[in-house]
């Protein structure tokens, strides 16, 4: 079996500097923000390539999905996942290898955009689909495009308008064969197959069956006191795709819920999937898939973002 599985730990190891205290003072001196250093990451092919932090996460399935609208199912394959979270913005990239790259296309942003509007611009020489969202919670750019054999999106997102990584994420992109798009080649160039996978597990050992005919009751929980929560930025979830419901599962009967328990890292992936309710018929890796795709500003205290761990139900009713 291939390392770069959805079912695949990967073993990471850090290495940790050490910095030491001024000889002459008495007091500590606070340790500096360590610096944000930057790589250049380019497509297999070379068609794309752009700058990224160099501390992520990434995640690389080879078999893929399917996203569906009411008739159609589009693979999708060789999928590249990758986020890194520093200083308080989200910088992400995804891209999916399919043989449709117009109907994979519309129908990954019917599951993505629910409420969003996605206009139709054009960036240099480039068609993007783009979704530009402003609340009091967030700031978030989501990007879509395509070439010949791929479908990308590029997503930048933090708590305010105006951080410099987002625009210079997003200006440093480079596409093949649109010379207004080409970055400044300034960075080391790393091909996708170079990162290092981040590791994933999925837990199924107790999951249940989550159909509706045999699913079973949980007993109520006795009441807990809640308490005070820490100072801090809150988890903001930026964009939740819906589970496509493809045909297999369709014209098998399969309906019911799929209950993940999903444990969030600092750096906007996902480390831990459990499955506590599941279903058969390929939604488990339709589901997993779609949570792994999930983007989010991490939960922060005291400046610095913390890992959580959260419940998402995802529901598949044939009508």
């Amino acid at each position: 079996m291939s390392v770069r599985n959805i079912f695949t730990v990967t073993l990471v190891s850090f290495v940790l500097g050490w910095t030491g205290l001024p000889v002459f003072s008495q007091t500590p001196t606070p340790t500096p923000a360590k610096e944000q250093k930057w790589i250049r990451v380019q497509s297999e092919n070379a068609e794309f390539s752009i700058d990224v932090p160099d501390d992520y996460d990434y995640f690389f399935d080879q078999e893929g999905f399917s996203v569906s609208n009411d008739t159609t199912d589009y693979p999708l394959k060789d999928i590249n996942i990758f986020n890194s979270y520093r200083n308080g913005v989200l910088l992400s990239f995804d891209s999916y290898k399919t043989s449709n790259t117009k109907g994979a296309l519309k129908a990954l942003m019917e599951v993505e955009t629910h409420h969003e509007k996605t206009d139709k611009v054009k960036i240099g020489d480039k068609v993007f689909y783009q979704t530009v969202v402003r609340n009091e919670k967030y700031y978030l750019i989501r990007q879509y495009f395509l070439t010949k054999e791929y479908v990308y999106i590029l997503t930048a997102a933090s708590r305010k308008e105006g951080a410099e990584e987002i625009d210079r994420f997003l200006k440093s992109l480079t596409i093949t064969g649109y010379p207004s798009l080409r970055g400044n080649a300034t960075f080391p160039i790393v091909p996708m197959s170079a990162l290092k996978i981040s590791p994933m597990v999925l837990d199924v050992d107790n999951a249940e069956d989550g159909r509706a005919r045999s699913r079973k009751k949980t007993p109520p929980k006795s009441p807990q006191a809640v308490l005070p929560q820490p100072e801090g930025d809150k988890f903001v979830v930026l964009m939740k795709p819906r589970a496509s419901y493809i045909n297999p599962a369709r014209q098998a009967g399969e309906e019911g819920d799929i209950t993940l328990k999903i444990s969030f890292t600092t750096k906007g992936g996902i480390s831990r999937i459990e499955v506590v309710r599941t279903l058969g018929n390929g939604l488990l890796r339709q589901t997993a898939l779609t949570a792994l795709r999930l983007k989010y500003l991490p939960k922060e205290e005291n400046g610095a973002p913390i890992a959580v761990t959260k419940t998402i139900v995802y529901g598949f009713s044939i009508y």
